[in-house]
């Protein structure tokens, strides 16, 4: 191509082959952005220059590459600035706001957005402060300042209903949705994603509902609606691979990988996690920190240098007629403030380089900490089968043995037979214990509906035994509460309720026993009542299971209140949510 036919191309010429190029290949329009920054820096068309700078920009961001965003997006700055584009530069500070908000370097996210937010209110330019609003509610969310994050979004949500922007309308309700999300306010949460998907539907907005789809597969999971969150979990990868999202798609790994071990799909959740790890090191070293860093330390010192230079121009043509003596005391303040800038320098390299010390050995710990949680949940799920098939068959070994034994000496021996029996009893006892105890180890949480079904097959069981004892068990949950136990505390609350019903089967001659599940405020709470004749606290009958019962329910931070009378016992086991 001549130089002639260069020189006549404009900036549409150079847009429609940038865009041509990016239909096909990310490689070659990220090529042609820059010939054409090239371009337009050799005939002096600045606007131009920093137009395509920011192309190259977005187009390393999309790789993941933010060291190298980075430095288009200063170069970018630098131009606008000068040129007095205010709007253009704030728009970047917006963009280098959202990658060091993506690092979790919230307070360097903060100072950006807030310097875009104050160009924006000097224009008097409502959308650009509701895009604001919203990018820095975010960061507040992470920060868990989710009262500053909810006000921020619904400020930006009236300023798009206002402007009627339907884009800017779908993203308000997203955030504000996935804020009640992550507050596990589950029915504001979906009323609000799901609003927000209708309109992003319409407008065919392939971006944001790369978002949507994966917030939603959060919300369904959280709700325990596997089917649902399967579905969007799909719909929201097969998303982000097109449009080269990877962020989302570490997200999508992330609730997989939560879901599997939910469902005990250890090794499923492993495979995961391995892949999980392979995307992020792609996308992530410590070496692009470093390069960051730099980067965004470069930008303040020209900040600096730029401020100086102009305080000693101004210097320079106001005290052109010094005198030697004080030209000489400049110089040396110069000399000084150069020799504090040095120092300076050293001083911050030196605590970067700690900085990014600290941060390896955190993931370090963090990968470790993760391959020894896989680690021990293959080893429980080891355990728990040798005690199944080990110690269970023999337990069931010695109960035919002992029933064989009875029936070869007969009945004639009483005292014999009576301690064959007590053994019998004890070890059938043991191979319930052992089954309580395989259940428990098999799940690494307990939920509600878990323990319900746990404690109405006990109560079925104890049915049988007792029959001249009437059994009832109500859950009067109003709706079904996501409410999740760690497998130890679930296994206490369980054996509280175990030791309860025995005590009131055994010692209070009732003839009714009730066992009622409610919710109080925000308090999970276990009822058990019979019309027994009561006891007092300290008898040998029952000191030592209460006793055990209490510490039980303190090893779990809930409350056991005992109320005993003539006409019958009244247990409350009091759970905090």
């Amino acid at each position: 191509m001549s130089t002639n036919i260069v020189a006549a191309q404009t900036l549409e010429q150079w847009k429609e082959r940038y865009e041509n190029a990016g239909k096909t290949d990310e490689d070659l329009a990220m090529k042609t952005a820059k010939r054409a920054a090239k371009y337009f820096a050799k005939i002096g068309n600045k606007k131009n220059e920093a137009f395509f700078y920011e192309k190259i920009a977005k187009d390393y961001q999309g790789k993941s590459m933010q060291d190298s965003a980075l430095y288009f997006h200063f170069s970018a700055i630098n131009i606008y600035e000068n040129l007095k584009e205010f709007r253009e530069k704030a728009l970047i500070l917006n963009e280098i706001g959202r990658i060091h908000r993506k690092l979790e370097n919230q307070k360097n996210a903060l100072r950006y957005y807030d310097e875009a937010f104050s160009i924006f209110t000097k224009l008097n330019d409502e959308e650009g402060k509701a895009i604001i609003l919203n990018e820095s509610g975010v960061v507040f969310e992470q920060l868990g300042n989710h009262k500053e994050a909810q006000k921020r979004y619904r400020q930006s949500l009236e300023i798009q209903k206002i402007r009627k922007d339907s884009v800017g309308i779908g993203y308000s309700l997203g955030f504000i949705g996935y804020n009640f999300l992550v507050q596990n306010k589950l029915k504001e949460s979906e009323d609000y994603l799901l609003e927000a998907l209708k309109i992003r539907k319409l407008i065919n907005d392939e971006f944001a509902l790369t978002m949507n789809y994966n917030e939603l597969a959060e919300l369904f999971y959280k709700t325990r609606r596997w089917g649902k969150a399967e579905l969007f979990i799909k719909k929201s990868d097969s998303l982000s691979r097109k449009i080269n999202y990877p962020d989302i798609r570490l997200q999508n790994f992330e609730l997989q990988i939560n879901n599997a071990k939910e469902n005990e799909e250890f090794q499923k959740a492993f495979l995961l996690r391995e892949r999980q790890i392979m995307l992020k090191d792609s996308l992530y070293s410590l070496e692009k920190e470093k390069n960051i860093e730099a980067l965004h330390q470069k930008f303040d010192t020209a900040e600096k240098e730029k401020a100086l230079l102009i305080q000693r121009t101004q210097i320079a043509e106001n005290e052109l007629d010094i005198k030697n003596k004080n030209i000489l005391a400049i110089v040396l303040s110069f000399l000084a403030l150069f020799a504090a800038l040095l120092g300076y320098f050293f001083f911050y390299r030196q605590k970067l380089k700690n900085r990014q010390q600290k941060k390896e050995s955190e993931l370090k710990i963090a990968l470790k900490i993760i391959e020894n949680k896989n680690a021990l949940d293959l080893q429980r799920l080891s355990i728990s089968r040798d005690l199944h098939d080990n110690i269970g068959s023999q337990l069931t070994f010695i109960i035919s043995s002992i029933d064989t034994t009875k029936q070869f000496f007969g009945k004639e021996n009483l005292i014999l037979d009576k301690r064959l029996s007590m053994i019998n009893t004890f070890t059938r006892d043991t191979i319930l214990e052992l089954r309580d105890t395989i259940w428990a180890m098999n799940r690494s949480s307990i939920t509600i509906e878990d323990l319900q079904s746990r404690i109405s097959n006990f109560i079925n069981n104890a049915n049988v035994a007792a029959q001249n004892i009437e059994f009832r068990f109500e859950n009067l949950l109003l709706e079904k509460i996501p409410v999740v136990f760690e497998a130890k505390k679930g296994m206490n609350i369980y054996r509280i309720l175990q030791e309860s019903i025995n005590n009131a089967i055994k010692h209070a001659e009732a003839s009714e026993i009730l066992v009622h599940l409610f919710q109080k405020e925000n308090q999970i709470i276990f009822s058990i009542t019979d019309n027994g004749k009561g006891f007092e606290k300290g008898t040998d009958s029952v000191g030592n299971g209460l006793k055990s019962m209490e510490k039980r329910a303190e090893e779990i931070s809930a409350t056991l209140e005992i109320k005993s009378s003539l006409n019958g016992t009244k247990i409350l086991l009091n759970i905090p949510l």
